[in-house]
């Protein structure tokens, strides 16, 4: 059965373990978490503060345990501290340091003025459970789901840390916890023991914890560079007036167009497209009116073509139709629809002008831009017979 010699002998060990640990966390952390260092110097203070209670037989008693315990503290503060850093709070913990300076003196006045160990056995566990719980405060200060979800790990084994130590004083003042530290009874073993596994237990839920972090900030990092990507690729691809393909975008889509009509074997056609008169607007109402004109032709455009064709600003007031799996006879007749609505519209506006539109037909063994030279050709065609009526 384990007592309290071999629980301190292996203390000091269990928090190296924890240190090389943390040391791997620290190494290839610390770019990414300016916490880690706190927490890292807190566990070499804590060590630091085991190994000299260990050596309590050989080392003078007031350096061991006072000084040990003092140091055991002072780097349950700095695991506060890391934790403020992480949610990026400000903490003053100088009343901590002042109440650890305080605990010293009242600890070495009842080990060597007044020796009992009960006493101390009680303010070393109540000096242990303040630094606890105002690192348990510094985590559920500016309470959020999604933090809870980074640190309840943390949370459940500082309020391991708490219950221990309520309950070994508890037993202290029902129980005579004994006359040494050495000798101390079953029970301050046993509390000893799940002090010990529970200091471990912190050390891998701050690497959990920060894993957490790290993985939650990926996603939302990947979320905004996937929503820039998305918004670039639509700046790059939009017309930022009409807000329909630019010309770029349409190229492409042509493209794939063409190639899906000789894989499918049927053909498409392209309404070539603009605004007669549009520099006499420009030049009576000024560029402000004729901007407006074109976002509302083309809002009209968009709502009258189908749901599988394509629209996209060409250049100017120049716009280009793609029907996709449409011969030259339906597209006439969407040709007819678009005048008929884009003429209404302009007459609400206020403008008297009507749109010109050129189709042309697109099958195997000509090329694309045979195929938009062609319909420029009819929509000049049309332009021209407008101007003889």
């Amino acid at each position: 059965m384990l007592d309290l010699r071999t629980i301190t002998f292996i203390h000091p060990l269990a928090n190296l373990l924890a240190i090389l640990y943390l040391y791997f966390i620290y190494k290839n952390g610390r770019k990414y978490f300016k916490a880690i260092t706190p927490f890292f110097n807190g566990y070499l203070l804590i060590l630091l503060g085991t190994t000299l209670i260990f050596l309590r037989e050989v080392i003078p008693f007031v350096i061991s345990t006072t000084i040990g315990n003092g140091i055991i503290f002072i780097g349950m503060i700095f695991v506060a501290k890391s934790l403020s850093m992480i949610y990026n709070q400000k903490i003053k913990p100088n009343k901590l340091y002042v109440l650890v300076f305080i605990y010293s003196l009242f600890n070495i006045y009842f080990t060597i003025s007044y020796d009992n160990f009960t006493v101390r056995v009680i303010l070393f566990s109540s000096m242990f459970i303040i630094t606890t719980l105002y690192a348990i405060r510094v985590l559920l200060k500016d309470f959020t789901e999604e933090k809870f979800n980074d640190y309840l790990m943390i949370l459940i084994s500082l309020s391991i840390f708490v219950i221990t130590y309520i309950v070994r004083i508890i037993f202290a003042l029902i129980y005579d916890p004994g006359v040494g530290f050495f000798e101390s009874s079953n029970t301050e073993v046993v509390l000893s023991a799940i002090s010990m596994f529970n200091g471990i237990l912190l050390v891998i839920s701050f690497g959990i914890m920060l894993h957490n972090i790290l993985i939650r900030k990926l996603d939302k990092y990947h979320k905004e560079t996937e929503e820039k990507y998305f918004f670039e690729k639509e700046r790059a691809e939009k017309d930022q007036l009409s807000g329909l393909n630019n010309r770029s975008k349409l190229e492409e889509l042509l493209d794939y167009t063409a190639k899906e009509s000789l894989k499918i074997k049927k053909p498409f056609s392209i309404l070539f497209l603009d605004i007669d008169d549009f520099k006499v607007i420009n030049d009576t109402f000024g560029h402000a009116e004729g901007d407006r004109v074109l976002k509302e032709v083309s809002e009209v455009l968009a709502n009258s073509i189908r749901e599988t064709d394509i629209i996209g600003r060409w250049g100017g007031d120049e716009f280009l139709i793609i029907l996709r799996q449409c011969d030259f006879e339906n597209a006439h007749r969407i040709k007819e629809v678009i005048s008929s609505n884009v003429k209404e519209k302009l007459l609400v506006l206020g403008k008297g002008a009507m749109v010109s539109i050129g189709i042309s037909e697109y099958n195997k063994g000509i090329t694309l831009e045979d195929l938009i030279k062609k319909a420029d050709e009819n929509l000049y065609i049309e332009k021209n017979k407008k101007k003889m009526r």
